[in-house]
Formats: structure tokens, sequence, C-alpha cells
């Protein structure tokens, strides 16, 4: 149930405190929460208590569908882009070969604490965007459970991390994601609806202002013992075979791969710098018509012309089968989230206009805008 309970101050002072330990630490990336999913896989096989299975099958990578955004705040097209590609992981064939288990995916709310380019007017502080991202994963959840009601368990069974990044740029997130103890392949056969290491947690007391340290083989009862410990993470092993590390699908707006895709940013050569990125993740790109960004015709050519496109630019030419543009009829409903973005948030809130909030993101998320007086 993590921090269901606890109160808006309480949450605050959790990511505060959080990320002033993730700050202070050498880590490029920590998991600070992990979200259950609302309907975990079952146990068919219960251990007794004390004890740990040690499945002999083989191993069960894990697929991470990374939203990674500023979060300022999270809208509604933040979640249409995570349900639509929790869907269509759903089709996605694990393996040629039958006798490899299918990945187990989970959702990355993933948090840069510092930004390559963007500058937002007006920004919330990051403990104030990682209390919304908390409510939003909330929302998220109910309204997964809601979307694959029938047809698609296995995406209710999903688990949500909220994650911060000391990395600006995508090939070095999904590098620090890729050493990420709890990200990799577990033995197949426990049945655990959260799949790796990562931390789960039960309802916790009121923090306490001297944080406990808690031994990393100890399981974390409470809220502050996983900020000290780091989140139970930790480098993979350099012997670590490559299967052993996660699959990744980041979800990025057009104009974000258009970033991405940028030689400004590379001085040393774009091949170096983003093969590694490439070789682990696929991008998922939503298109973003208009708003200083080409109609949707328009993005569509410039996706299909990636190819030559980045051979041109000192890229390699099969990064663009990597590349994934979301069509209108594959998105479902995400074609009502024209004209939703952060930044039209903000200024609905700034021009005093709360009312247009609605649609703009969820209840929970508007709530923590009010209350907190965000972006006045």
């Amino acid at each position: 149930m993590g921090l269901a309970h606890q109160s808006p101050s309480e949450l605050m002072a959790f990511f505060t405190h959080s990320l002033a330990s993730f700050q202070s630490s050498p880590d490029l990336f920590r998991i600070l929460l992990t979200l259950p999913p609302l309907h975990p896989h079952p146990h068919p096989h219960p251990h007794p208590q004390g004890q740990h299975a040690r499945p002999s099958g083989p191993s069960t990578r894990q697929r991470l569908v990374v939203l990674d955004s500023s979060f300022n705040p999270p809208t509604t097209a933040h979640a249409r882009m995570a349900l639509s590609a929790l869907r269509a992981q759903q089709h996605v064939p694990a393996s040629a070969d039958p006798d490899t288990p299918a990945p187990r995916t989970r959702l990355v709310l993933l948090l840069a604490v510092q930004n390559a380019d963007k500058a937002p007017d007006k920004p919330a502080a990051l403990a104030q965007r990682l209390c919304m991202m908390d409510v939003f994963a909330r929302g998220l959840q109910r309204a997964a459970a809601s979307t694959f009601a029938s047809g698609g368990d296995a995406a209710r069974r999903v688990p949500i991390d909220v994650a911060v990044t000391k990395s600006p740029f995508f090939c070095d997130k999904a590098r620090a994601m890729a050493g990420c103890e709890a990200y990799a392949a577990s033995s197949s056969g426990g049945g655990s609806g959260s799949s790796g290491d990562s931390p789960q947690f039960s309802p916790s007391p009121s923090p306490s202002p001297h944080p406990p340290t808690t031994p990393r083989s100890t399981p974390i009862p409470a809220l502050w013992q996983l900020a000290s410990s780091g989140g139970s993470l930790g480098p993979v092993p350099a012997a670590a075979a490559a299967e052993q590390q996660p699959q990744m699908v980041f979800l990025v707006g057009f104009d974000t791969v258009v970033r991405i895709l940028d030689p400004k940013y590379y001085p040393g050569g774009m091949a170096p710098a983003l093969a590694p990125l490439f070789a682990r993740a696929r991008l998922r790109v939503t298109g973003r018509p208009h708003g200083g960004w080409g109609s949707a015709a328009e993005q569509e050519r410039w996706v299909a012309g990636l190819a030559a496109g980045l051979a041109a630019r000192g890229g390699d030419a099969s990064w663009a089968g990597r590349i994934e543009l979301v069509r209108d009829d594959e998105r479902g409903r995400e074609g009502e989230g024209e004209g939703v973005s952060s930044s039209r948030a903000r200024e609905v809130v700034r021009a005093g206009e709360l009312d247009k909030l609605e649609g703009l993101v969820d209840d929970g998320v508007r709530e923590w805008i009010v209350k907190g007086g965000l972006y006045t």
C-alpha cells in the first residue's frame, strides 16, 4: 500500500529526504518507491515462512516501460501514453525461443534531477513533482484496472516505480538503469507480481526525523528506511550476461525524439553515444502535431525518413527500426490528448482558470496543485 495513507506533509517529508539522500550519493539512478500491482500474480506454491524459493527454471528478463518526463505537472497525456504502451506490450512477442519466459513488464516513472535542455517557466520543486508522480501513479493503477478489465489481465499486474536519475541524456539513463540490481533478470517460477528485487511496501507509521538504517538483506517495512538504504540498489556484476539486463521501451514525445537525435548534444559523435542506447532500448514516440513541430503527416514523414537522415548525421540507419511512431489508430483515445501538456496546465493555473485543469490533469494531481499553491 506504500504511501497511500501518508498525509501531504509526510509525503513531502519522505520525498524531500529521499531526494536529498540520492543527490548526496554517487548513484546515477535510484528507485524511490515501488507501487505493487493492484492485481498481483498468484502464488500457486507458497513457501514456508522464512524460506525463499530457489527455482531452477530459466531467468525471466524484465521489460521496462519508461515514462521519462519533467512531470511538471503529470498530465492526462502522460497517462494516455503509459496506458497505450502497456496495452501494446501485451502483444509484443517475448522471444523466438518458446522455452524463454515472457519478460515481466513494469512501468517506470523517471524524473531527471537535471535536464539537458528544457527549463520550464516557474517549475514546481522536485519534491513536489515526486509527490505528484506518486498521486499520478495511483491514478494510473486505477485507470489500468478499468482499462484492462477484460482481455488484458497481465497489464493490471504491472508494478510502478517512481525513480530519479542524475543523467540528463537518454544514453546515460539507459546505462544506469541497466546496471540497477532491481532490474536484473530473475529466475522464473516465483510467481511474484513484482519482478526483480525492488522493495515492496507495507503501511508504515509516520516517519521519524531520524530515519533508521536498514541492512540491505532485511525486509523494508518503513518508508524512511528505503531512503536510507538506497532502495536495495546496486550495480549488476560485470560478468552478468547481456540477457540478464532489462529490455527497455522509452515513451517520448515527438519533440523529445528530435532532441535525442540532434548531433549538437554529441560532440564525440552520435554513433558512439547512442549505439548503447539503441542496443538496450526502443523509443515509442507519441506524435505531437503542431505546437511548432509540424502536422501529423509531417511528423510521419520525418520518422519514415530517419534511416537516411541518421546516416547523414553520423548515426546508424538501423536505429530507425528501433523507433516507433504511434499513429492515431494505435493510440485509441490518445487523440483526445491534443493540446494537453504540462505547459498548458501551468498556464491555466497562472491565469487563475483552475476549472480548465479538468481534462489536463487527473483529480489527484489537480488537488495537489491547488492545495499546494503551485504555479501561481
